[in-house]
């Protein structure tokens, strides 16, 4: 009978450190799914913003040469009355022209710069935020390392389902103490991480 209660003992520790070792690959997973998602996103939104930057480039281009068409007509209509363009009325309209084509320039120049500058923000944002998840993933699996190795020296299933830095740290003691006492010099412990 007793052999039983050993058995269904061993089964239940089994068991629950393959429930623990599965719902920990699941968070990898999660984990890594997130991230690849974030660096998705950063990647799209930089082509968004180079795509803006390209298309405000365009719109620069287009204005310069719409200006240049409209002074050339109107230094054509001034020349065909007869008019002189160094002075009076016909200096002043090329000269506003000018000016407004400028204004124009600037106001597309502007345009683009607050078009482009959100999405270069959000892809910076979203980068970070995949480099973290990567780093909450490495972090996570190092301390499942820790616990694995613990539960299988000591059999203690408590170890699995623990997640805070104290518990791995103490667990890496205990470690260390085990290796210590068996000529191992330390294991895990040692004190730091």
């Amino acid at each position: 009978m007793c052999y039983v209660q050993m058995i269904m003992a061993a089964v239940g520790i089994v068991t629950d450190a393959a429930k623990g070792v599965q719902q920990r690959k699941a968070e990898q997973r999660r984990l890594k799914y997130q991230s690849a998602i974030a660096r998705n996103n950063a990647i799209t939104t930089m082509h968004k913003a180079r795509d803006a930057k390209e298309r405000g480039e365009k719109e620069l281009v287009r204005h310069s040469r719409s200006a240049g068409n409209l002074k050339a007509q109107q230094v054509a209509a001034f020349a065909a009355n007869g008019l002189n363009l160094g002075s009076g009325s016909p200096l002043t309209t090329l000269e506003d022209t000018a000016k407004l084509a400028r204004t124009d320039q600037e106001t597309i120049r502007e345009n683009t710069r607050r078009e482009v500058s959100p999405l270069l923000v959000q892809a910076s944002q979203f980068e970070r935020q995949s480099n973290q998840l990567t780093k909450i993933r490495k972090d996570a699996k190092k301390a499942n390392k820790k616990r694995n190795t613990v539960f299988f020296m000591t059999g203690d299933p408590l170890w699995l389902g623990s997640s805070t830095d104290a518990q791995a740290q103490n667990a890496g003691n205990m470690l260390g103490a085990i290796g210590g006492a068996a000529g191992g010099g330390g294991g895990f412990g040692g004190g730091g991480k």
